[in-house]
């Protein structure tokens, strides 16, 4: 019996500490995705706010992995509360939304994803850094592998993109 009772705390104490692990520090973000090569990663990200487009772009990269979450904003800032993950579409995207991308190389082949649904919860805004977690499903873009990245990200600094930032404008003829 006391044996069994050491083993629980064992495993309780285990518990407690991947749950820490997996909790991002102040200018992080963390994600873990399925598919057929499934992986986490923990890494420094930023957040590029476009006034020209009103979007706010949160990219984390890794080596040979990549999360991006796209928000396009009803106004100028973003508020507390959750996004729907919108599919890519040809027309302007909803407002307030979130679109989501997935990069990862697999052997020789680089997977490219777009997020077909999910979530984001802001849970804060303070500061101007961003707070919040997300669920997306993807889908690769050529043989349609699916994939779902969850994480969180945590006190990130939004900063202005560099300029120019957003939609371009067409180019003139002869213009490179």
């Amino acid at each position: 019996m006391r044996m069994i009772g050491m083993l629980a705390v064992i495993v309780a104490v285990a518990g407690c500490s991947r749950a820490s692990s997996d909790a991002p520090a102040p200018g992080e973000m963390v994600a873990l995705w399925d598919g057929k090569e499934p992986g986490r990663m923990r890494v420094s990200v930023e957040a590029l706010h476009c006034a020209r487009d009103s979007t706010i772009e949160l990219l984390a990269f890794d080596d040979d992995r990549a999360v991006g979450l796209a928000f396009y904003l009803a106004g100028d800032s973003l508020s507390e509360g959750t996004l729907a993950v919108v599919a890519p579409s040809q027309g302007p995207p909803p407002r307030p939304a979130v679109a989501g991308a997935f990069r990862a190389v697999h052997r020789d082949d680089l997977g490219g994803y777009l997020g077909r649904e999910g979530e984001v919860v802001i849970v804060s805004t303070a500061g101007g850094v961003l707070t919040g977690r997300f669920s997306v499903s993807l889908t690769e873009r050529t043989t349609m592998d699916p994939v779902t990245v969850r994480g969180a990200f945590r006190e990130v600094a939004v900063v202005p993109a560099p300029e120019p930032c957003g939609r371009r404008p067409p180019r003139a003829a002869g213009e490179i």
